[in-house]
């Protein structure tokens, strides 16, 4: 079975089509989960009239507030093997379930590509699968269409979603690299796996972009210190020069034998350390 699990926090502008998508999916063996962030308005009255009509749809109340508390809750209330993450204000390819479950019987995670619409469904951009740890290095944008990734649920659930990000919109860009250093089976499509819709309400707007650079910055620093090499030809990113071995063969700690940190160095992933 393959659980969509849908975060919703006022959100019923979008609902019916969010749901709709996923109730005219061509592979039926599937649940839909909404979890209700706390919403004023009338999400619960029109999701319990779903539950109603389609036994497979499950209306929660999140627990604690927060996107990423509410995606945690339902995961840990799904039935499924495998867990398709969505926001409430996009929409399913309908062959995204059949898709799914054909491309994860022998990976660990699915990325596809998203359809950008507006908020009168006029195509507007695509996001493509183009995960590049060098490139994500530099940006720390993993130009993968986040809110459709989809996860075998006994390794989303080592991985979890967390708070501490997502008071920041960042749970699922933590997630996917949470997935990528613990060397999950990462699998990349270029079928269509759903529609991510662009419009002022879009969490990604409005945030501070210092802050978010600070937190990537952090992130990427803690997480993959013994994941680089200074070699100035590399160019710098997020992560600022410092002092790192000329020799960036010694790729794991920068030091040439002696125990000392030599020279001025760009940070660069190291397909040796990190195994990619």
């Amino acid at each position: 079975m393959i659980s969509f699990v849908i975060p919703s926090k006022n959100s019923e502008h979008y609902l019916a089509e969010c749901l709709n998508s996923l109730i005219h999916q061509t592979y039926k063996k599937i649940e839909v989960i909404l979890v209700d962030d706390f919403s004023d308005d009338d999400t619960e009255r029109l999701v319990r009239h779903y539950e109603k009509k389609f036994p497979f749809v499950k209306y929660i109340k999140n627990e604690v507030p927060g996107r990423a508390n509410a995606r945690q809750l339902g995961m840990e209330k799904c039935s499924g093997e495998i867990l398709c993450i969505q926001d409430a204000d996009d929409f399913s390819h309908k062959d995204r379930a059949r898709t799914t479950f054909a491309m994860l019987k022998n990976h660990d995670v699915l990325v596809g590509v998203a359809v950008v619409v507006n908020q009168i469904n006029k195509i507007i951009g695509r996001i493509e699968s183009d995960f590049n740890f060098n490139d994500f290095l530099k940006t720390g944008v993993l130009r993968i269409p986040e809110p459709f990734m989809a996860v075998r649920k006994e390794k989303a659930m080592q991985v979890g979603f967390s708070e501490e990000y997502g008071q920041h919109g960042l749970e699922l860009w933590h997630f996917f690299l949470e997935c990528y250093v613990r060397k999950f089976r990462i699998r990349k499509t270029k079928k269509e796996v759903g529609f991510y819709r662009s419009h002022d309400g879009n969490t990604s707007r409005g945030r501070n972009p210092e802050i978010i650079r600070e937190i990537k910055y952090r992130y990427i620093q803690d997480r993959f210190k013994g994941s680089i090499c200074a070699n100035d030809e590399h160019g710098g990113g997020l992560l600022p020069d410092v002092q790192l071995c000329e020799r960036h063969e010694s790729v794991q700690s920068g030091e040439c034998g002696d125990g000392n940190l030599h020279g001025r160095g760009s940070y660069r992933a190291c397909e040796v350390a990190v195994g990619t």
